[in-house]
C-alpha cells in the first residue's frame, strides 16, 4: 500500500508500573531523520527508540515524544551525598570569611540540581525499554495508518494526472503524424519563391528525410508511454516507491523538454509544455510518497 510521508500517532498506555506517553509526527525528508526527545535520565532508552525507528522506518522525519510516569514510587532519584557536602563546606568558607549571619538549610542546598537527579539501574532500564518497544511498535503501526490514509489520497491524485499526460501523449502523437507532409509543403514554397525554374524532386526529398530526422519525436513518445507505464505498474504494486517514482518523474519531465527543442510545429510546443506542467504536478504529490 501507498503511503504518504507525512502522518500523525499518539499511543498513552500503562504498564508494568508505569505509564507510557508517546507522540509520533512525520513530515516529508529525502533520507530518513529521527529525532528522539526524552525525560532526563533516560539517555539509554532514547538511542534505543532511534534504532528501533530507523529499523521501522524507511523515510522521512521522525519527531518523537516520550514521557514515562511511574505510577508506584521507584527509587530512581539518588542524592550524591558527597557533592552535597562540597557545596556545604563551601557556602560555609563563604559565611565565615564574609562574616553573614545567614544559615545554611536543605533548600539552600538543593537548589544545586546536580545533587539530586535520577540515575536508573540497569535492571530497570531493562524492564522500562520491555514495556516501551510495546508502546513504540503500537504508536508505528497507527503512524503507519495515518500515513496510508494519505498515501490512498495520493495515489488517486497521482493516477489522475498520469491520465492526463497520457491524453496529452497521444494528443502530440497525432500532431506529429503531420510534420513529414507539413516539411513538404513549407520546404518545396520556399524554394519555388527563390527560383523560377524545375528543381530536383529527389533532391527535395532527400532534404525532406532529413529534416523530418532531426524533428522525429517518436522515440521520445515512445519513452513517456513507457514510463508512465512504469508509474501505474509502481503505484499498483504499494510498495515504498518514492524514490523511483520521482525519478520517473525527472525523466518525463525531460522528454517532453526535448518534444519541445525538436519541433518547430506551435501545437506541439504547446502540447509538450502542458505535458510538462502534469509532471510538475505530479512530482509534487511524489514527493510526500515514502
Amino acid at each position: 500500500m501507498i503511503r504518504s510521508m507525512t502522518g500523525f500517532a499518539r499511543v498513552d498506555k500503562e504498564s508494568g508500573g508505569c505509564i507510557y506517553s508517546v507522540e509520533m509526527k512525520a513530515l516529508n525528508s529525502k533520507y530518513l531523520y529521527v529525532d528522539v526527545s526524552v525525560v532526563n535520565g533516560y539517555a539509554d532508552l532514547e538511542i534505543r527508540t532511534q534504532r528501533f525507528l530507523r529499523e521501522n522506518i524507511k523515510r522521512g522525519s521522525i519527531k518523537v515524544n516520550l514521557d514515562i510516569t511511574f505510577v508506584e514510587p521507584e527509587k530512581i532519584v539518588q542524592p550524591d551525598i558527597g557533592l552535597a557536602g562540597t557545596y556545604y563546606e563551601a557556602l560555609k568558607r563563604i559565611i565565615n570569611e564574609l562574616d553573614l549571619k545567614d544559615e545554611i538549610t536543605i533548600d539552600t542546598i538543593i537548589r544545586n540540581r546536580d545533587i539530586i537527579r535520577p540515575k536508573i539501574s540497569i535492571d530497570l532500564a531493562e524492564r522500562l525499554w520491555s514495556n516501551l518497544e510495546n508502546v513504540l511498535r503500537e504508536c508505528v503501526g497507527k503512524l503507519n495508518e495515518d500515513r496510508e490514509r494519505e498515501g490512498e489520497r495520493l495515489k488517486t491524485a497521482l493516477q489522475k494526472y498520469l491520465a492526463d499526460l497520457n491524453s496529452v501523449t497521444g494528443e502530440i502523437e497525432a500532431l506529429s503524424g503531420q510534420i513529414v507532409e507539413e516539411a513538404r509543403q513549407v520546404l518545396k514554397s520556399r524554394i519555388e519563391q527563390i527560383v523560377s525554374v524545375q528543381f530536383d524532386e529527389l533532391r527535395l526529398e532527400q532534404e525532406i528525410a532529413i529534416l523530418a530526422e532531426k524533428a522525429d519525436i517518436s522515440e521520445e513518445l515512445v519513452r513517456i508511454r513507457s514510463h508512465i507505464i512504469s508509474m501505474r505498474d509502481l503505484l499498483d504494486r504499494g510498495e515504498d516507491c518514492g524514490v523511483q517514482l520521482d525519478f520517473l518523474c525527472q525523466e518525463l519531465h525531460r522528454e517532453f523538454s526535448t518534444v519541445a527543442s525538436k519541433s518547430r510545429k506551435l501545437e506541439i510546443s504547446k502540447k509538450s509544455v502542458e505535458g510538462r506542467t502534469f509532471v510538475n504536478k505530479l512530482r509534487e504529490q511524489v514527493q510526500n510518497i515514502q
